[in-house]
């Protein structure tokens, strides 16, 4: 895997785990939400046992009538309310059927009891008609007494399950964060891990380079930029070896030339017995002599005259001669190609008989080996100028003896006005080397040395690989690499903003809300505080959930998985919709829905667009003073509405404007820790709108507020949208 892939994929992974952890909270806080609901209910039934236990004693004891209508009314009162809440567990169950068959019971056995209180006492018998009213008195306290344990029961049932819900949220939470924290250290170590290995064995392979070991090849599998950077090594130290060689067979070339031309002198004598060609010719060009070799080599030489290769441009090479007659031999040396095979050619002028003498010796597979030491020269040179990383090679003087043309480019020349150029001075504008140099450090250490840098001049972070160069066993120079890593440190940067941006904003509305949540669960908290921590965690819910549905919707669109589901929708119904929902999160803005009755229908995603507006609204509050007009205004424009977002705020000066809708873009750095968000809102509106074929732009006066506009394709059909 690419070292920039595994850097994404570290990115990616944070924002998963947020989507995971949003729909954790989201199932979590509604089924945290209905155990609340049903604890309220069993505290409410706890308390009507508790006063119809109450009013049962009280009645044994006055006996008043008005106790007997409180009871009824209880009575009734709790049996409704069990009657309409529906509880989970099947030991809740068991005990709502037994207090609901238990106060039904205690009904009849209290109802019971009053009559008999009522019904005169028989003169006899009076022994027995009081303990039948003890016993009866017994029955209906032992009831009272057993609905009350009983709603006490449910109670702490209930109270176990929303402590039970709280810890199973805690765990998922903990869960998904320890889960993502080894995922991402495993990923950063075997990367660690993986650049170690490559750069070592870049250096052990630089430094077997440097020392003239041209044999000497990296045999990097890894597929990430190192990779490439290690093949592309290999393949240069290919065209130095085979450029290397070629250089070597030339110079053995040159030294038998030399040799053969001494033979040449000294069999000049003795003709016949040369075996290379000997011809003599007069000033005309006529053939004179030729040794058996010369009669073997070109037998239609004296036929073809000066048409034959060998004289060719005879008369200017005579004249030539016959100038340097004051030479004590004067001569001349050429190649010349006689059909497939190459000869050097010496000729002389012999000044006693004013002819000329001419040697040939057969250098065809000389030929051949220079064309060939050509050809990987250039081959070499193509392949040095085509690797995309910033070659060159430096003297000890720091001086650069070669470059590759991605280097030239780079400091803005070309690779031979770069020669001869100081490297410090060429590429850091500096008149000596700075401190760190790689090229001194390596020259010095007398190994190889790698670093990484910010250049200034070239506005550019740079990865160094430079290797010294030996011969004799002394360094003589070095070969520096220079690979260009600014995407890859502006994606660490972007995935360090992001992480630290998307923490810092997830945590403000989850601390709001898990606090919000347990002080909720205190006993004995007043009903109107409890309303307005049940309103604060739901205001800061929605606020998550904003902030993941912009996170899902730039994720969708980044993967080309953005789709959108067009249709006939009323504009000014999605406009008051959205300004209602904000309302509630702000009381002290005016919002105005000002949109004609006679507007269009749009065709659109309608879930989208009311993201749209949501987004823009919302920041119009952010950015507005308190008791500022936000309006939404709507009119059409051809085929298309112009909708159109206006606040009283501060406004954009004009070169903010066009940063607005860039990711995690935010304006006025002194004022971001006083206004919450991602700086993520503006980008998926332009992401959004122009999906549906509109634009979205602002138009700004710092001091005036700020008007955004965006455009959507009407509707064919002629439906009204306004109202």
């Amino acid at each position: 895997m690419r070292i920039n892939t595994r850097l994404k994929l570290a990115v990616l992974v944070p924002a998963l785990m947020v989507l995971v952890i949003g729909v954790a909270l989201f199932f979590s806080y509604k089924a945290a939400v209905d155990a609340q609901e049903r604890d309220r209910t069993a505290q409410r039934i706890m308390s009507s046992m508790t006063g119809i236990n109450g009013l049962v004693l009280s009645y044994m004891l006055y006996h008043e009538e008005r106790t007997t209508q409180q009871f009824v009314a209880e009575h009734d009162s709790v049996r409704q309310l069990i009657a309409a809440t529906q509880f989970r567990t099947s030991q809740e169950k068991q005990l709502v059927d037994r207090i609901r068959r238990d106060s039904e019971s205690l009904r009849g056995l209290f109802l019971a009891m009053i009559l008999n209180d009522e019904r005169p006492r028989p003169l006899d018998g009076d022994a027995l008609f009081r303990e039948a009213e003890d016993r009866m008195a017994g029955q209906v306290l032992v009831r009272s007494r057993a609905l009350v344990s009983d709603a006490a029961r449910l109670e702490g049932l209930v109270d176990d399950e929303i402590i039970r819900t709280q810890r199973e949220l805690n765990t998922i939470i903990f869960s998904v964060v320890a889960a993502v924290a080894v995922f991402l250290t495993v990923v950063l170590i075997r990367t660690m891990r993986s650049i170690g290995t490559s750069i070592a064995t870049l250096h052990k392979g630089a430094e077997a380079i440097g020392t003239g070991n041209l044999g000497h090849r990296m045999g990097m599998s890894a597929r990430d930029e190192l990779g490439d950077l290690a093949r592309s090594f290999d393949r240069m130290t290919e065209r130095l070896q085979a450029v290397t060689v070629s250089r070597d067979d030339l110079q053995r070339e040159v030294q038998e030339r030399k040799k053969a031309e001494e033979e040449v002198v000294h069999l000049a004598s003795f003709p016949e017995h040369n075996p290379n060609p000997v011809v003599e010719v007069d000033a005309a060009g006529r053939v004179k002599y030729l040794n058996p070799a010369a009669k073997t080599c070109f037998p239609d030489l004296a036929a073809q005259g000066t048409g034959h290769p060998l004289l060719a441009d005879w008369e200017s090479l005579a004249n030539t001669l016959r100038t340097r007659e004051h030479e004590r031999v004067p001569s001349l040396a050429r190649d010349v190609s006689i059909g497939d095979s190459w000869y050097l050619q010496t000729v002389s002028y012999l000044p006693s008989s004013q002819d000329f003498r001419i040697y040939a010796r057969d250098i065809t597979e000389r030929k051949k080996a220079e064309q060939a030491l050509e050809k990987a020269a250039e081959e070499w040179r193509t392949t040095f100028d085509a690797i995309p990383d910033l070659i060159s090679i430096h003297d000890r003087d720091f001086r650069i003896i070669r470059a590759n043309r991605a280097f030239a480019e780079a400091v803005g020349t070309s690779p031979l006005l770069a020669c001869g150029r100081l490297c410090y001075a060429l590429v850091h504008s500096t008149n000596e080397p700075w401190p760190g140099c790689p090229h001194r450090l390596a020259m010095e250490r007398r190994q190889s040395v790698a670093t990484e840098f910010y250049e200034p001049r070239l506005k550019k972070h740079l990865e160094v690989a430079c290797s010294p160069v030996f011969e004799d066993g002394q360094v003589i120079g070095s070969v520096h690499v220079m690979r260009d890593i600014t995407a890859r440190k502006q994606a660490e940067l972007v995935k360090d903003e992001f992480v630290g941006l998307v923490s810092h904003e997830l945590r403000t509305p989850l601390t709001v809300i898990i606090g919000a949540l347990s002080v909720a669960t205190t006993d004995g908290l007043p009903q109107e505080q409890l309303m307005q921590l049940i309103h604060d965690a739901n205001t800061y819910a929605f606020a998550l959930a904003g902030i993941i549905d912009n996170l899902l919707e730039l994720s969708r669109y980044q993967s080309n998985r953005l789709t959108l589901q067009a249709e006939p929708s009323n504009i000014a119904q999605i406009a008051r919709e959205v300004v209602q929902k904000l309302r509630t999160k702000s009381d002290k803005h005016r919002l105005v829905v000002d949109i004609p009755p006679d507007v269009p229908a749009i065709v659109a995603d309608r879930v989208r667009i009311e993201r749209v507006l949501y987004n823009l609204v919302e920041n119009a509050i952010k950015y507005s003073p308190r008791g500022g007009e936000v309006t939404v205004h709507a009119q059409q424009q051809g085929s298309h509405l112009v909708v159109s977002v206006s606040d009283q705020g501060v406004g954009i000066s004009a070169e903010d404007q066009p940063k607005l809708f860039q990711s995690f873009e935010r304006l006025r750095a002194h004022e971001r820790h006083s206004i919450p968000g991602l700086g993520l809102g503006l980008r998926v509106c332009r992401i959004l709108v122009e999906a549906h074929g509109g634009r979205l732009w602002v138009e700004s006066t710092p001091g005036k507020g700020s008007t955004f506009f965006l455009t959507v394709p009407v509707s064919n059909g002629g439906e009204q949208a306004g109202g």
